[in-house]
C-alpha cells in the first residue's frame, strides 16, 4: 500500500483494532499493536505511536493506558456496559417476533460491541428460551417502511392473515388489501402492532406486523 495511503487509514485501523481486541482487563502493548497493524499493511514506529493515540484521544475516542515493562493501550469506552448488553441480548432471545436466524444475527452484533473477549463471556452465559420463534423473515423490512409512512404521512397498504386451527395463513378479506393511514408503532405483549386510522372502522384499529 502507497505510504500516503497508510497515514490516511491508518488512524481508523488502529481504532478497529483496539476497539475489537481491547478492554480494561484485555489491553494491547505497544510491540502487539505494533504487530496487527504490521499484519493489514500499515507500518508505524514505536516513537509514533503514542502521538497517533494521543491524535485520537483529542477528537473523543477514549483510549487509557498504563505502563509496566511496556506501554498498555485499551479501549475505555464503550455505548453500552456488559450488564445493558445482557440485558439487550435476552430481551432479542426471548422476543417471538424476531425469527431465529435473525436472533442468531442481532444477538452476535450485540455482543461484539463488547468487544471480542467480552463478547466471548457474554456468548458463553446465553440462554436458551423456550420461546417459540415466528418465521417472519421481513418484520424489520415492514418495520422500516411503517417508520418511514408515519413520518411522511403516507398511508399503506398490505394484506392481512390468520392462522386457522391448524397453523395455517389464510388472507382476510379474501386477500383484498387493506389501506390506512399509520399513526403509531406499537409493542405489547410479545408483538408488535401498528396502530392507524382505518376508515372501515371508523376510527383506530391495530394490526399485528408478523401477520402483514
Amino acid at each position: 500500500m502507497p505510504r500516503a495511503n497508510e497515514q490516511k487509514i491508518k488512524l481508523l485501523v488502529l481504532y478497529d483494532i483496539l476497539q475489537r481486541e481491547t478492554d480494561e482487563e484485555h489491553p494491547l502493548s505497544t510491540n502487539e499493536i505494533i504487530e496487527r497493524l504490521s499484519a493489514r499493511g500499515i507500518e508505524v514506529s514505536r516513537k509514533i505511536l503514542p502521538g497517533d493515540i494521543a491524535l485520537l484521544n483529542k477528537y473523543g475516542f477514549e483510549i487509557l493506558s498504563y505502563k509496566k515493562k511496556s506501554h498498555y493501550y485499551y479501549v475505555a469506552y464503550r455505548p453500552f456496559d456488559i450488564a445493558e448488553l445482557k440485558v439487550l441480548i435476552d430481551a432479542v432471545q426471548a422476543a417471538t417476533f424476531i425469527s431465529e436466524s435473525k436472533t442468531e444475527g442481532l444477538v452476535n452484533r450485540l455482543a461484539s460491541m463488547a468487544g471480542e473477549k467480552q463478547a466471548e463471556k457474554l456468548k458463553q452465559n446465553f440462554i436458551c428460551y423456550d420461546t417459540v420463534k415466528k418465521d417472519s423473515k421481513y418484520i424489520f423490512y415492514y418495520i422500516d417502511e411503517i417508520e418511514r409512512a408515519i413520518a411522511q404521512g403516507n398511508k399503506i397498504s398490505f394484506c392481512y392473515c390468520y392462522l386457522t386451527y391448524k397453523a395455517e395463513r389464510k388472507y382476510r378479506k379474501d386477500g383484498q388489501r387493506y389501506i390506512v393511514n399509520p399513526l403509531a408503532l406499537v409493542f405489547s405483549r410479545e408483538n408488535y402492532y401498528v396502530v392507524c386510522y382505518d376508515n372501515n372502522h371508523k376510527g383506530c384499529a391495530n394490526y399485528r406486523i408478523d401477520r402483514i
